[in-house]
């Protein structure tokens, strides 16, 4: 299944690092999904490509694939990454012994996650205007979670509930930092 280097770009951001739930630190390939999350903010992407069955790819790899300046668009493989040009030629495969073993995983229910209902749907046309429009409706998201997304929708219902994001086939959805503590006069 080939991917582009910016949706490739949007996933890997959230793919999890050394998490106990072993599964997190891998891309989730399903039928119609690419997924990432690192317990704090979800990513999904609805692809168009053809997977036989569900697989993971090891963030490691993911990672790697990226840095390759040439490389436009991204043949996703169970366990490998196949780097493609502007042509879709092949330029380098990456891949690493299987990590996985003979693990089963068990990726969490991602489409639990994605909120049904949002109260406010605003867009937004440049990528500056996301933490904006979330100071200004007082929802707190660590800058490091703000996606590189030029325009899209921001659906936010409270200060306390998760922020969701669609761009095009892209779906953001970003858990809000809340304080326990009331707002001082």
């Amino acid at each position: 299944m080939i991917v582009s280097k910016k949706e490739l770009q949007v996933v890997a951001k959230y793919i999890d690092t050394n998490n106990p739930k072993f599964e997190l630190n891998y891309l989730y390939i399903d039928k119609e999904h690419l997924v990432s999350t690192d317990t704090r903010a979800l990513a999904v992407i609805k692809h168009h490509g053809h997977a036989d069955k569900d697989f993971y790819i090891h963030k490691s790899i993911v990672d790697l694939s990226i840095k390759y300046k040439k490389s436009l668009y991204f043949d996703l493989q169970p366990n490998k990454i196949v780097c493609l040009d502007e042509y879709e030629r092949e330029i380098i495969t990456i891949s690493i012994e299987s990590l996985l073993g003979e693990r089963t995983f068990n990726y969490p229910d991602f489409q639990r996650i994605i909120p049904k209902e949002v109260i406010n749907k605003i867009e937004f046309v440049e990528q500056t205007q996301i933490e904006g429009i979330l100071a200004f409706n007082k929802v707190h998201i660590e800058p490091k979670r703000v996606p590189n997304i030029s325009h899209g929708t921001i659906g936010i219902t409270s200060t306390s509930t998760p922020v969701l994001i669609e761009h095009e086939n892209i779906i953001i959805v970003m858990m809000p930092i809340t304080d326990s503590f009331e707002e001082l006069s």
